[in-house]
């Protein structure tokens, strides 16, 4: 099964905040962060690790049913 785009790529490639408005988004993110307890901090590290586990999967079985489908 091949992906499909869900909106038109004019749409899917225009920013939806300014530079300077996402700079300052991670510099809170950043000092909220940075403020957690060590063991929060390595919590969150946890998390998203398991979601970039998770979206690699995804990736590999959606690359496997469309390689699976040419054959």
């Amino acid at each position: 099964m091949m992906p499909q785009l869900t909106e038109p790529l004019e749409q899917a490639a225009r920013p939806q905040c300014t530079i300077e408005h996402a700079r300052e988004l991670l510099e809170a993110l950043r000092a909220a962060y940075q403020s957690l307890p060590f063991a929060e901090r390595s919590a969150v590290k946890s998390l998203v690790k398991q979601a970039q586990h998770k979206q690699m999967m995804r990736e590999i079985d959606e690359e496997r049913e469309c390689f699976e489908s040419l054959s």
